[in-house]
């Protein structure tokens, strides 16, 4: 999937329904602190409250026509996305439905320009070598002893429906209550730190302890999160902090680590 940022619009190549909690959650936080959101977002998460407050409607339901178009636009065709019920419409582009509400587009903040390669179109004459510092360079070592480990995958396919379903009871509680809301990486989480504690033998590591090959069992789960963050100098990197403990945790205890060690992260 790939998008652009680009005034208060969102150009897309795809449909993003289903990352629409991506957008909720970097919404939330915008309304608490603009700050706290890369600034790429802003007009996005702009443009989403509007769109939040007027109310999207499906394709056909009042005949207005998105933002920005001019009143001899054509409307999208509806031969590129063939559904059988009425489809939302965000901006021009229709996205499908996965849940009981519209679905949003899902801006991606767009890739930062290479600085360096806009000085001169001309392609370089030599190899650029850049030695890798700090956080790439450890996250560079642990990838390659990864390659020393012994791996086998196993792959399931599973209903997501109830998945959906109980974000949105969860998520219509928390309104009521404490506010914000779940998005489905919370529940996936949730699942990985409870299916661990059931399965034990699947929380095992390998590891030479004395020049012996050995399996480990922690005992305790600690989980992993990747988070995506802008560098100074615009690009990008991935932090994966880890909830330490986290089979120890309720649920709302849970939520609030994983909030905390995103904000911490962030900051």
């Amino acid at each position: 999937m790939s998008s652009q940022v680009t005034g208060v619009g969102v150009s897309n190549e795809s449909e993003f329904g289903a990352n629409e909690w991506l957008v909720e959650e970097l919404y939330e936080q915008f309304r608490q602190d603009r700050n706290s959101v890369d600034k790429a977002w802003w007009p996005v998460l702009e443009a989403y409250h509007s769109a939040t407050e007027n109310g999207a409607k499906p394709s056909g339901e009042n005949g207005a026509k998105p933002a920005g178009e001019n009143a001899a636009a054509k409307p999208a065709s509806n031969d590129a996305h063939p559904v059988t019920a009425p489809t939302p419409v965000i901006g021009s582009q229709p996205v499908a439905r996965t849940t009981a509400r519209p679905a949003s587009a899902q801006p991606i903040p767009a890739q930062a320009p290479d600085t360096a390669r806009a000085a001169s179109d001309a392609p370089p004459s030599e190899d650029t070598v850049t030695v890798l510092k700090g956080m790439p360079k450890t996250l560079a070592a642990n990838m390659d002893e990864s390659l020393t480990v012994p791996t086998a995958t196993s792959v399931r396919t599973v209903p997501a429906k109830l998945m959906i379903d109980n974000r949105i009871v969860i998520n219509n509680h928390m309104a009521r209550t404490r506010g914000g809301k779940v998005s489905f990486t919370h529940l996936i989480g949730w699942a990985i730190i409870r299916a661990l504690t059931e399965f034990p033998s699947q929380n095992v590591f390998y590891a030479e302890i004395d020049g012996k090959p050995s399996v480990v069992a922690p005992a305790h789960v600690n989980l992993g999160i990747a988070i995506d963050l802008p560098k100074p100098d615009g690009t990008r990197a991935l932090l994966v902090p880890s909830i330490k403990h986290a089979d120890t945790l309720t649920f709302a205890e849970y939520l609030s680590a994983y909030e905390d060690l995103v904000s911490r992260a962030r900051k």
